[in-house]
């Protein structure tokens, strides 16, 4: 499990995308177990996401779903429900539906408002292409390319050399 299977929103914009939800059917509803062996690399991408959102999980050479996710993400939601009910504190108060419109002018709450998204973005360990990781941060904030140099300026992911892969750090 990641850091990010007890946050809802990864797990819904994962499913979101029709690539990625048609592959979690695949191994919520396969007869015999779907094993990498037999999915397209664009599939094998869509698993990824799947594994690092708690939903699926590795078995050996074989994926399979993980339904405790959705109560994991429920019981989190509902706790910080609990700890924010009422209050604007926090970085979350520069987002509007989960989504960021603007980085914030004061460096320290850029800095905390950047560090929670890129929690958001990328699972511990995991590395993204360019392409993936601009998907992700499309459904973060209006501006994903001046998230990502924010993310980068501030240390909280790295990338290759020629920005071809991405991951937290």
């Amino acid at each position: 499990m990641t850091c990010m299977a007890h946050d809802w929103r990864p797990i819904l914009a994962a499913l979101a995308d029709e690539r990625t939800l048609a592959v979690y059917a695949q191994v919520v509803l396969a007869a015999p177990p779907v094993t990498a062996t037999h999915l397209t690399s664009l599939d094998l991408r869509a698993l990824r996401r799947l594994v690092a959102t708690g939903l699926v999980v590795e078995d050996g050479e074989r994926f399979r779903a993980r339904p405790a996710v959705y109560s994991e993400a429920l019981a989190s939601a509902a706790q910080v429900d609990r700890g924010t009910a009422g209050s604007a504190d926090g970085p979350e108060r520069f987002l509007s539906d989960g989504k960021l419109l603007n980085l914030p002018r004061k460096r320290s709450d850029r800095e905390d408002v950047v560090r929670l998204l890129a929690g958001r973005v990328l699972a511990r360990s995991e590395r993204v292409s360019e392409g993936e990781l601009m998907l992700r941060l499309g459904e973060l904030a209006s501006d994903p390319v001046g998230l990502r140099r924010a993310m980068v300026d501030a240390g909280f992911i790295s990338r290759t050399p020629n920005g071809s892969e991405y991951w937290s750090t």
